[in-house]
C-alpha cells in the first residue's frame, strides 16, 4: 500500500513540476515579446524626439524667424521714427 502511494505521489509531483516548467517557459516567451514591443516603442519615441529637437533648433534660428516673418506674415522692418507714443489722458478713470 505504501509503495503504491509513493508511486502515485511521485507521478503527481513530476506532473506538477512539468506544468510549472511549461508555465515558466510560456511566461519567459510572453515577457520576451513584451520586451521587443517596448524596445520598438522606445526606438520610435527616440526618433520622434530627435525629429522634434531638430524642429526646435530650426524654429530658434533667428534668420529662419526673420525669413518667416517677412515672407509668411508680410512684416517689414521699421525705424524708430515711425513709432508713435500714445499717452493716456490724465484723470480718465477719475470722477
Amino acid at each position: 500500500m505504501k509503495k503504491k502511494r509513493f508511486i502515485i505521489l511521485f507521478i503527481a509531483i513530476n506532473i506538477v513540476i512539468i506544468f510549472l516548467y511549461i508555465h515558466k517557459q510560456s511566461t519567459i516567451i510572453q515577457l520576451s515579446f513584451a520586451k521587443q514591443r517596448n524596445e520598438k516603442i522606445k526606438e520610435d519615441l527616440l526618433l520622434q524626439k530627435n525629429k522634434l529637437e531638430q524642429q526646435l533648433q530650426t524654429m530658434n534660428n533667428k534668420s529662419a524667424i526673420k525669413e518667416y516673418a517677412s515672407e509668411k506674415l508680410h512684416m517689414k522692418k521699421i525705424n524708430l521714427k515711425q513709432i508713435n507714443v500714445i499717452t493716456t489722458q490724465k484723470g480718465f478713470n477719475q470722477e
